[in-house]
């Protein structure tokens, strides 16, 4: 499962409406994360990799406990 939260990163568009859902327990990290969640914020570990995600860019957040 998804615990520690460290790989937070945000997903702009045309990306980020691609990806697969958002499971409940990364959902859970990333609203603990609060003050740098955001719409598009997912947790890298749980992104499933695909082709059509090739060229996709990501800005890696504060990612500091």
């Amino acid at each position: 499962g998804v615990s520690c939260g460290q790989c937070q990163v945000m997903v702009s568009d045309p990306y980020h409406s691609v990806l697969n859902p958002t499971h409940s327990s990364e959902q859970k990290v990333l609203t603990r994360a609060s003050d740098t969640y955001d719409e598009n914020s997912r947790l890298a570990c749980c992104i499933q990799m695909r082709p059509e995600l090739n060229e996709m860019v990501v800005v890696v957040g504060n990612n500091r406990s």
